[in-house]
């Protein structure tokens, strides 16, 4: 594949003692030539050093070409928001150069996975679908992938109640399916109206639809939850 149709990868993982949730990342996802892999730990004691050089090891011995490995260190004593400040630069400084990146926080301390999550939160809107975050359990017996619409969560709160006609959308398609058509003779809007609408709810992951023609559109779980929140906090 030529250059300019690769897709280049930066993964960003929290790292603490044990080196088995990355390998497992790794070897999921896999590494290719111009792709970058950037642990984030707290202080690089012994048993950390030892994880860090494992996986550099296994990098070297399993991917060739040009795969880069670095590691940034943050220290949970100078506080929470200096953490996460320090994690949202790293994105920010990373990001351009990346077409996906993808943030996973199965190691660790608990204190710098919590801090990459409330970072990958801020920067969430900026970076768009190019973003991923995932996690397995502890024990190994689930993977979880973090759905982009819950990371743009806190932003779709305040935009859509700001909004009143999309507003109205997620409340008549929280009671049952309808057609762009019919929300446009519910709320009395014009249907383009609507239709750009559905597009951007759609491409925040809060409705989808069932490719019928004329389509259906309904809630997805994520465009569920906005709604049940935005109603509860106001007490309806």
């Amino acid at each position: 594949m030529s250059d300019t149709l690769r897709e280049r990868k930066l993964f960003i993982l929290t790292l603490g003692f044990e080196e088995k949730f990355a390998v497992r990342m790794i070897t999921r996802h896999g590494l290719d030539e111009g792709d970058e892999l950037l642990a984030i730990t707290g202080p690089r004691v012994e048993k950390v050093e030892r994880t860090v050089v494992y996986l550099h090891e296994f990098i070297s011995k399993y991917y060739s070409g040009d795969v880069r490995f670095s590691v940034r260190e943050v220290n949970p004593q100078e506080g929470f928001s200096s953490m996460v400040s320090d994690i949202v630069d790293i994105f920010l400084e990373k990001a351009k150069d990346y077409d996906r990146i993808i943030v996973n926080l199965s190691g660790g301390m608990r204190a710098i996975c919590l801090a990459t999550f409330m970072a990958s939160l801020l920067i969430a809107p900026s970076l768009g679908k190019k973003l991923q975050v995932e996690l397995e359990t502890e024990d190994s017996s689930a993977f979880v992938s973090i759905p982009i619409g819950l990371l743009n969560l806190p932003r779709s709160l305040s935009e859509i109640r700001l909004e009143e006609t999309v507003f109205h959308i997620l409340q008549l398609l929280a009671k049952k399916e309808h057609t762009a058509i019919e929300l446009a003779k519910a709320i009395g809007k014009d249907v383009t109206t609507i239709r750009r609408h559905l597009i951007k709810l759609r491409e925040g992951g809060l409705v989808v639809s069932n490719g019928s023609r004329p389509a259906k559109y309904k809630l997805t779980p994520q465009g569920r939850l906005v709604i049940n929140l935005i109603q509860r906090r106001e007490g309806s």
